[in-house]
């Protein structure tokens, strides 16, 4: 894990983050690391960090409290760069999501 990070903890320069997994299909990874988030009673923003082995996909850990980082270099920028949301975004939908989150639990 830490062969591609420098001392400051972020990524060296030009090495990607992530890669695309092949071997199953997006349900299922969603599937798994939803229920991984579940299982720990997940409430509010988290990230599930996985490691592929041939076909099986293995929970690394369910990060609550992992960084909001934008940059090139960081999970969450390397994230956004492959998704469909600016950071701007991302961050209007956290709020959004603990709003909405907030209002429910008021009823």
């Amino acid at each position: 894990y830490w062969s591609g990070y420098g001392y400051n903890g972020y990524a060296i320069q030009g090495e990607k983050l992530w890669q695309s997994i092949p071997v199953k299909s997006d349900e299922q990874i969603e599937s798994i690391v939803r229920n991984a988030y579940i299982a720990l009673n997940g409430n509010g923003y988290a990230r599930v960090d996985i490691r592929t082995e041939g076909t099986n996909i293995y929970v690394l850990e369910v990060n609550a409290n992992c960084s909001i980082g934008f940059g090139n270099n960081t999970p969450l920028g390397e994230i956004l760069d492959i998704s469909s949301y600016t950071p701007a975004q991302f961050v209007h939908h956290l709020i959004q999501l603990a709003l909405n989150r907030n209002f429910k639990e008021k009823k």
